[in-house]
């Protein structure tokens, strides 16, 4: 089946089916980030005791995220909120 236009759409460009893939979308995307929490959990960073780039593209992610949809860190992921406090208060986070 092909994908509506946007006339076809509405207004807003949303329908029943969009609204419940972005639904599954942000579902996946709270599966992930409490998968990264139990990782976080276990370690300091993404890939261990160190700050690595794994740290700075999550983090990149998480900010983009935040600023560009609104989305938050959800409630419960503790460990997550403590590695993403701790790679913002980094002086390069702040360049």
């Amino acid at each position: 089946m092909a994908r509506p236009d946007r006339a076809q759409r509405g207004a807003a460009g949303a329908d029943d089916r969009g609204y419940t893939a972005c639904t599954a979308r942000l579902d996946h995307g709270t599966k992930r980030l409490e998968w990264l929490d139990s990782m976080l959990a276990q370690r300091q960073f993404i890939a261990g005791d160190r700050y690595t780039i794994a740290d700075i593209t999550a983090q990149v992610a998480v900010d983009i995220s935040a600023a560009m949809g609104g989305y938050t860190i959800p409630a419960g992921v503790r460990h997550l909120k403590r590695w993403h406090e701790a790679v913002s208060s980094r002086p390069s986070a702040k360049a």
